[in-house]
């Protein structure tokens, strides 16, 4: 069903880009998920990361998007060579 297809760990097999999830420390069910979908995907291979930054589900936002910055502009120049981006810092 459409919940079902709008869930990640279902779906996890079926990940082919890198993506990346990020979960304030202070939200202790966002941490919960993303540390189980972590262990998923290392398990299946698949290219998903879960970071942890400082605050709550709301408050994390500045530092992820941070985060989020500096890695597009880490992957820049191999994105427009052509190349997929990285998982990882």
């Amino acid at each position: 069903d459409e919940v079902t297809l709008r869930l990640l760990q279902p779906n996890m097999r079926e990940l082919a880009h890198p993506h990346v999830t990020y979960s304030g420390v202070r939200d202790d069910f966002d941490v919960r998920y993303a540390r189980e979908a972590a262990a998923l995907a290392a398990k299946l291979g698949a290219p998903f990361e879960a970071v942890e930054v400082r605050g709550d589900h709301m408050s994390s936002l500045v530092d992820a998007v941070a985060d989020f910055r500096a890695r597009v502009e880490r992957d820049l120049p191999a994105c427009r060579a052509g190349e997929p981006p990285r998982v990882g810092r």
